[in-house]
């Protein structure tokens, strides 16, 4: 049965019951379903109209608000590629590329990072790659409008890598267990726990004198030529969500 039957029933259902009795009883009748009846359903009907007016102006206000916080979020991005660009061009002379982290490949010691740049942006393989802080990695495949860049805590990124104050040379190398360390320092070189470690002058990919981290300990090894350092990194890359690509590689010159 639909609702328009219904409503003629409840209709002939009412004016049956007005209909028998005085008129004394059917003006007593008509109170009480005016009472009882009618101004109850006319009540809901009219808070089911107001609150159904509600959800469709909520809804409103909801997409409305959704689409300020869409904004505001795309102008905080700007904001912030633009104060990245800013600080990093104090440490970057020439030129380079903001990219974003937009995914990660890989488990946990051994994921790459996904950025949302390629080759339609000019970036190749073996492009180094940095942030705010320090070293991040380098490109190591590229396709039309992505890459991917194999970070420093990967266990398969190694790096030319030397003491800030004494030039003691060593090689950055991470561990499965997500540890980095400063390997094959010769024994008798200098360095000192707290000491800063930036990238090396003998390295093929990065600029000397970006930040790498400080050491943490040293650790001595039976080769008895050579010991090793934890690194503690400048950054955090399970942390980052911008990155900045050096167009230039090597040849970019490096502000102090």
């Amino acid at each position: 049965m639909n609702k328009q039957n219904l409503i003629i029933i409840f209709s002939i259902f009412i004016t049956i019951f007005l209909f028998f009795g005085t008129e004394s009883d059917r003006i007593n009748k008509g109170i009480f379903l005016s009472k009882n009846v009618y101004f109850p359903l006319i009540s809901s009907i009219e808070r089911i109209r107001s609150f159904n007016a509600l959800k469709k102006e909520n809804k409103k206000l909801l997409e409305r608000n959704i689409d300020y916080e869409l904004e505001i979020a795309k102008y905080q991005r700007l904001l912030l590629i633009n104060t990245n660009k800013k600080k990093i061009y104090h440490k970057i002379k020439n030129r380079f590329k903001i990219a974003e982290i937009i995914g990660i490949t890989g488990v946990y010691t051994q994921r790459n990072l996904i950025l949302n740049v390629g080759k339609m942006d000019g970036i190749s393989p073996g492009m180094p790659i940095i942030s705010i802080n320090g070293i991040v990695g380098k490109v190591i495949s590229v396709s039309q409008n992505s890459a991917i860049a194999l970070p420093f805590n990967n266990k398969d990124f190694k790096l030319a890598i030397m003491d800030k104050s004494t030039g003691t040379q060593g090689l950055l190398e991470a561990q499965i267990t997500g540890s980095n360390f400063m390997n094959y320092i010769k024994i008798g070189s200098q360095v000192s726990i707290g000491d800063t470690v930036v990238t090396s002058n003998l390295s093929q990919v990065f600029p000397k004198n970006l930040p790498v981290g400080k050491i943490k300990q040293i650790i001595n090894i039976n080769s008895g030529m050579y010991y090793k350092a934890e690194i503690e990194p400048f950054v955090n890359v399970e942390n980052l969500g911008m990155v900045a690509i050096l167009a230039g590689g090597k040849n970019e010159e490096i502000r102090n």
